[in-house]
């Protein structure tokens, strides 16, 4: 999504010709996926807090989380408008997976491959400023796709290099 936020199809999608202001909104896309990826680990690793019946660290950390939020939207909004508020939602969220990993670790330890996931997380972020500084001059929108295309391809076949044992066990066993 992020790779083709500025493309032709996504400003169909989001009607620019009736409605343009929308259009002012494609700069949050990056920072909002991102965002919302540190979201999804960050659920994944909340679980101990159930195993280990801490919830109310838990909320704790929800807290910290709701006043990043605050102070940060406090803070941006005025000075950089809605992608302020875009900002702070990443860093909330951020924030909340690096403690909630740290917490677990310590009092539910399981042994993720950190180094995997952060390269993953790392490779998306180089791809992604690759084609946005890449395509800056781009006026053609089918080259402005085939570099979102050769980034996704890049993408993929690092995931697939790395993983592609643990693929191939997954259909052995569901086959």
């Amino acid at each position: 999504m992020v790779l083709f936020a500025d493309t032709v199809w996504i400003r169909y999608l989001v009607d620019s010709r009736t409605n343009p202001e929308y259009l002012a909104g494609l700069p949050v896309i990056p920072l909002l996926a991102f965002g919302y990826v540190c979201l999804g680990i960050y659920y994944n690793l909340t679980i101990w807090y159930k195993l280990t019946n801490k919830t109310l660290l838990g909320s704790y950390v929800t807290v910290i989380g709701a006043v990043i939020t605050i102070v940060l939207n406090y803070w941006l909004i005025p000075r950089i408008g809605f992608v302020g508020s875009a900002w702070a939602t990443l860093i909330c969220y951020f924030v909340m997976t690096v403690i909630t990993y740290f917490m677990g670790q310590k009092y539910y330890y399981v042994p993720y491959n950190v180094k995997a996931i952060c390269s993953y997380l790392l490779l998306a972020l180089a791809i992604y400023a690759a084609y946005y500084f890449g395509t800056a001059q781009l006026t053609s929108q089918v080259l402005r796709i085939a570099c979102g295309v050769a980034g996704m391809v890049v993408y993929i076949g690092f995931v697939w290099q790395r993983e592609r044992v643990g693929f191939v066990n997954l259909v052995k066993r569901r086959g």
